[in-house]
């Protein structure tokens, strides 16, 4: 194709993206299951701290633990910010709850994107506030484990 024929076809496209002309349906990560699916994966990672409880209901390990006020502190802590990123998560979702189908419009296509990116700015804030705790805690137990071996 010559440079004319791609040019003459460039500027036909820019009127028709301004005159609104409609996107042909994008499938596959633009369905609204596909965000769906996103939102169930991260509602397992709240589930994380939750895990740490019955290590806490053990006594005989938390007396062994080298730091036990720290250990019982920062589950507490957890707790409470989980609470705030489950709220957080919910009202992300809530955008999308029921939505089901390709997003064919141009405004549905805008919404999943900027539903995608708080979802991603929420996993973000997640893995650096509750997973280095969550691991923090693990360790803590793991290695009066591997001591006790």
């Amino acid at each position: 194709m010559s440079k004319s024929k791609s040019g003459r076809h460039q500027k036909q496209a820019i009127p028709q993206a301004r005159n609104g002309a409609q996107l042909k349906p994008v499938k596959g990560p633009f369905l609204w299951e596909g965000m769906e699916q996103f939102y169930q994966e991260l509602v397992q990672l709240c589930r994380l701290p939750i895990q740490l409880r019955p290590l806490l209901g053990n006594a005989e390990a938390v007396a062994r633990l080298e730091n036990q006020d720290d250990v019982k502190r920062i589950v507490n802590c957890l707790a409470d910010d989980t609470e705030v990123f489950v709220e957080k998560l919910k009202a992300i979702h809530d955008q999308h709850a029921g939505k089901t189908g390709e997003a064919i419009d141009m405004d549905d296509q805008i919404a999943q994107l900027s539903i995608s990116e708080q979802y991603l700015a929420w996993k973000d804030q997640f893995d650096s506030v509750i997973l280095p705790n969550v691991m923090f805690v693990q360790q803590q137990f793991q290695s009066i484990e591997a001591t006790a071996s």
